[in-house]
């Protein structure tokens, strides 16, 4: 597995030792005939892995540089080329080219379908005939885009992730979230409004020490399902979701009120909870 990844990914042979890591790690984590299918890892925990974490090794990164080497005036983040895993640190092993060195971090952002190192190869002096050049269809590249989650695919596997999601579905139809109609003739993703505040943790442990430090009573609440009370102000349309046929393969759903992964979402739920709190004078 170690040279197949060296191989794949073009990374230099003197980061090989990254390469056994990364190779380690992956076997833990894959099912084992002489362990009757279960994982090294399942052996010794005692539950299956999470594969969230997984990363194609050499990929481009973008790591985020800390505080003591950045300004406002300078890039935030740096290249990097992704190599392994750090479990003691929670966080990922990245290559510097500028400075030559091993960076560790877990804030980074990954480009996966991009190789940092790539293998350059002379074209051949003969002359060639130029064959024609075939676009891909969109179909095509949406699949490859796609990126799909292992944890995701195995779940499929069992009754009760089909049960749950059966359950959900049927709790969003008997909600009336949506009618389903006609695809309209409008452009994806125009106009609309997505800002809305967020309390940065800075503020919330000030107005703890600050209760703290004056014997105030602490109130905390949970609204169930918030960004489902969201009101839409404008005509939204959305896919069906995965699982739900029609008559017609065109149809859609036209949202009566917000939703969860809805990008308007948290401005709906905030301006609903602001217009609230005013209602009983809190300013």
């Amino acid at each position: 597995m170690v040279t197949t990844l060296l191989l794949e990914s073009s990374v230099p042979s003197r980061l090989w030792c990254e390469a056994l890591s990364t190779s380690v790690h992956l076997i833990n984590r894959l099912p084992s005939p002489t362990l009757n299918h279960a994982s090294p890892f399942f052996q010794l925990f005692g539950h299956s892995p999470s594969y969230y974490d997984l990363r194609t090794f050499g990929c481009v990164c973008f790591l985020h540089l800390p505080a003591h080497e950045r300004h406002k005036l300078t890039a935030q983040s740096i290249k990097c080329a992704f190599l392994d895993y750090t479990v003691s640190q929670q966080g990922y092993v990245c290559y510097d080219p500028h400075s030559q060195r091993i960076r560790i971090s877990k804030n980074v952002v990954f480009f996966e379908n991009q190789y940092f190192f790539t293998s350059h190869v002379e074209p051949p002096s003969t002359s060639l005939s130029v064959m024609p050049s075939f676009s891909d269809s969109p179909s095509v590249r949406a699949h490859l885009n796609r990126a799909l989650c292992m944890h995701d695919i195995l779940a499929m596997e069992h009754e009760c992730w089909w049960q749950a999601m059966t359950a959900e579905l049927q709790a969003l139809e008997e909600n009336h979230m949506w009618d389903v109609v006609p695809c309209p003739p409008h452009e994806f993703g125009v106009d609309y409004e997505t800002v809305a505040p967020v309390a940065k943790m800075t503020i919330v442990r000030l107005i703890l020490s600050i209760a703290a430090s004056q014997s105030w009573d602490l109130h905390q609440l949970d609204v169930k399902n918030a960004f489902l009370h969201g009101d839409l102000h404008k005509e939204i349309y959305m896919k069906l979701p995965s699982g739900m046929t029609t008559s017609s393969s065109h149809d859609v759903c036209r949202l009566r009120c917000s939703l969860h992964g809805l990008k308007q979402a948290p401005r709906a739920w905030f301006e609903k909870f602001r217009s609230t709190l005013i209602t009983f004078d809190f300013a």
